[in-house]
């Protein structure tokens, strides 16, 4: 088992370091991804845009993994546009 050192950026605000002993690539993707999942359910609701990501550490401070979730939405038909387009 080795530790690895979990940075995210969510808007730009850092959260972290979390340390965390994980054995092996795939559990550190497999951390990483729950991580990013986790945070896009609980910081989504009510937002029209979010921008989340995580960088992994090893043990001697070396990016080892990155992973991001980004989110962007709009209304195709902005009301605004259509009254103005009625008068």
């Amino acid at each position: 088992m080795a530790h690895y050192y979990f940075d995210v950026f969510n808007d730009g605000a850092l959260y972290g370091p979390v340390a965390m002993e994980l054995e092996g690539r795939e559990a550190v993707e497999r951390e990483a991804h729950r991580i990013l999942s986790d945070m896009a359910r609980d910081d989504l609701l009510g937002r029209d845009a979010m921008s989340i990501v995580l960088e992994v550490r090893d043990q001697r401070g070396q990016s080892v993994f990155v992973g991001s979730v980004t989110f962007v939405s709009r209304w195709l038909d902005r009301r605004s546009d259509v009254v103005s387009h009625l008068s």
